[in-house]
């Protein structure tokens, strides 16, 4: 009898280790998932936030406070997230499917592209094939949609350089901003949007989000 007690009390010794150590897995499991859904959280309201500012920064600059949103500027709170963001236009850039040979060469030249003259050979071909495949007189056609699309003229290196030199929205009848909006969100999260934005008086809508993607946050 003592014997059968002995055994008991091991085995009762040794079910209460293992599910002791079961619930410490599952409390850290949970722990780590509550961790991850935390960080999904902040991650989402800093990008929604970043994407608010773009907005906030295209109906600035639609209503003509061209001077409100400057490189820094710092947009209201948007539930408890700070949101700055920066306005370039686009009229200052060389545009791919509208500049002449030599403001190519030179744009090329000036972001340190080996090659100029094959650069500005290649945009050039661009847009002859355009022509020649026949649909340039259709008001939206262009050579290059994004200016990426002249990224394998130049070597990888010289693409970062030249890139903020360039644009395919330069001789739209709209003016154009580029609008980078920035969010830090309620953790560590950090979140950046890079938007095009065309501001047109005459047009209905007077804003127009050309395109945007998610780019880097600034250091």
């Amino acid at each position: 009898m003592d014997r059968e007690r002995g055994f008991a009390l091991v085995a009762a010794v040794a079910l209460s280790l293992v599910l002791a150590l079961v619930a410490a897995g599952a409390s850290r499991e949970t722990r780590v998932t509550v961790a991850v859904a935390r960080a999904a959280i902040d991650a989402a309201a800093a990008s929604a936030a970043a994407e608010a500012g773009v907005w906030r920064a295209a109906y600035a600059l639609a209503a003509g406070a061209r001077g409100v949103p400057v490189a820094g500027a710092r947009a209201p709170a948007v539930d408890g997230v700070e949101v700055r963001w920066r306005v370039d236009s686009e009229r200052g850039r060389v545009d791919l499917n509208a500049a002449d040979p030599d403001a190519l060469r030179g744009t090329a030249a000036m972001a340190g592209a080996p090659d100029p003259d094959a650069f500005a050979a290649g945009v050039l071909a661009a847009r002859a094939r355009l022509a020649a495949a026949g649909i340039a007189w259709r008001l939206d056609a262009r050579a290059f949609d994004d200016v990426g699309g002249a990224a394998p003229l130049v070597p990888r290196a010289v693409w970062a350089r030249l890139a903020p030199l360039l644009t395919v929205h330069g001789a739209d009848e709209a003016e154009v901003f580029r609008v980078i909006a920035e969010a830090d969100g309620p953790g560590a999260a950090r979140a950046a949007i890079e938007a095009l934005v065309a501001i047109d008086p005459r047009a209905t809508p007077v804003v127009t989000i050309l395109g945007w993607r998610a780019v880097p946050p600034a250091p």
